[in-house]
């Protein structure tokens, strides 16, 4: 599943993509509004991930990770460079999270945010949570981590 047009697409990133996307996410991971992620962890979830590009430049980031036991995914590392902001690049790749996973049979979609709360619920349409309704694999990672995320969910039917 890619979307595209001729100067813009959205497509999974390749190994050769994980330096620019480390890149790309720096200052915002320094200001701890994004996990900071290795690029092992990347790579080791590199099916999870996506770029959109614009005129071959990577300008934004996002991440579905799948808990198929709970018919759940997370929309992680959505990230949209400075220089781009404003344009509708965030919308475009939630929207594109959220086809995905409904494609994918999900029934919902959580996102944990520190800074971006508003934007999610005001241009995602997700709704507070609470950490019971994480998956138990996620909820796991949440309360050893210490972020203090708020909790965000999605119902996709």
């Amino acid at each position: 599943m890619v979307y595209s047009d001729e100067y813009q697409q959205i497509r999974r990133i390749y190994k050769k993509d994980i330096r620019n996307i480390m890149t790309l996410i720096r200052q915002s991971v320094k200001n701890e509004e994004l996990v900071r992620r290795t690029r092992a962890e990347i790579l080791a979830h590199i099916e999870d991930y996506w770029i959109l590009e614009n005129d071959r430049t990577i300008v934004a980031c996002v991440a579905l990770h799948i808990y198929p036991n709970e018919g759940t995914g997370e929309m992680a590392c959505l990230y949209v460079s400075r220089n781009y902001e404003n344009q509708g690049y965030g919308r475009k790749l939630m929207a594109y999270i959220e086809s995905l996973a409904r494609s994918k049979g999900l029934k919902r979609l959580v996102a944990l945010s520190t800074q971006a709360f508003n934007y999610l619920q005001q241009k995602g349409g997700y709704t507070v949570a609470q950490p019971e309704d994480l998956p138990s694999e996620r909820r796991e990672k949440y309360e050893v981590s210490g972020r203090h995320s708020r909790i965000l969910v999605k119902n996709l039917l």
